[in-house]
């Protein structure tokens, strides 16, 4: 592990206020150059890791959580129901993040 993606690991883990194992990479950061958001590698010891992608950003992580408290899960979970433009680009992302982690798989039975 290079001294970049060191130094990232010890940020994400003061970010979250917690350890963390499961290797990952740094997907976006702010304009500070920190993580707002990781993806998580989908294997781990063997094991099989579901979350990839994760909001790291303490800032954007509560105005997220204000987002949740006030019922807005519910609110866009409704509207997926009834609004059918909304319900094909929500697929479509999830199609998406599917793909990404077959390759990911892949990649991950390369290596053993």
């Amino acid at each position: 592990m290079d001294r970049v993606l060191a130094d990232d690991k010890k940020i994400v883990q003061f970010q979250l206020g917690r350890d963390i194992s499961n290797p990952f990479t740094v997907k976006k950061r702010c304009k500070w150059g920190y993580p707002v958001c990781i993806e998580s590698r989908i294997m781990h010891n063997g094991k099989p890791f579901p979350t990839l992608y994760w909001l790291t950003c303490p800032f954007l992580s509560k105005r997220v959580g204000r987002l949740e408290e006030k019922g807005n899960i519910r609110l866009f979970e409704m509207k997926l129901k009834t609004d059918k433009v909304l319900r094909g680009m929500y697929d479509e992302a999830h199609e998406k993040t599917v793909d990404i982690k077959k390759e990911m798989l892949k990649r991950y039975e390369n290596l053993q």
